[in-house]
């Protein structure tokens, strides 16, 4: 698992310290699913009780969707605190893992080893690889979430009343509009 410094790589980094926690990632990944959801079916109930005005409809019909599209929307927004929790926790854990086990093996280190490093350099090993830990797990929530919002879209163009074949001509022309 160490490379030819000594230090362990990203992967594997993630894979002992992140990955070993099957359950809440678990939990993380069926909460993201279900906000994914929610973010694909709330647009829809906002354009039915458009529809539902534009033809008329009584008014406790319109309440009524207008009472399920808010909930929808903070059923969501506690969905996606929850999600933004679990993020954290598991970094935290693991980054918290990575220094103890650290710490673990420098108390059973001979004197030696203190002797011929600077405090600096014990201090600089411990927060170094649980900041690279840390860097790594930013790096994919940065590089991470935009591809999911990208798919997320793509999934409701899809789905949004199967408009695709009249959508995509349209957004092709406004593609190379921008391009030029």
């Amino acid at each position: 698992m160490k490379t030819n410094s000594g230090k362990m790589g990203p992967k594997d980094l993630l894979i002992q310290y992140v990955f070993s926690k099957r359950l809440p990632i678990f939990i993380l990944a069926a909460v993201m699913v279900l906000e994914l959801f929610f973010t694909l079916f709330t647009p829809e109930i906002l354009g039915n009780f458009i529809s539902s005005v534009e033809s008329r409809a009584e008014v406790n019909y319109l309440i009524k969707i207008a009472g399920i599209y808010i909930c929808c929307v903070i059923l969501q927004q506690m969905i996606n605190i929850f999600s933004i929790f679990m993020s954290q926790s598991i970094g935290w854990q693991a980054i918290n893992e990575l220094k103890n086990d650290i710490l673990e093996h420098l108390m059973g280190s001979k004197i030696e080893y203190f002797k011929s490093v600077l405090p600096g350099e014990i201090v600089e090993r411990i927060e170094g690889d649980t900041e690279q830990l840390l860097e790594f797990l930013s790096t994919v929530a940065i590089y991470g979430f935009p591809s999911e919002n990208c798919i997320r879209n793509f999934l409701h163009i899809l789905m949004s009343r199967w408009q695709a074949p009249k959508i995509l001509p349209h957004a092709v022309r406004r593609g190379l509009f921008l391009l030029n």
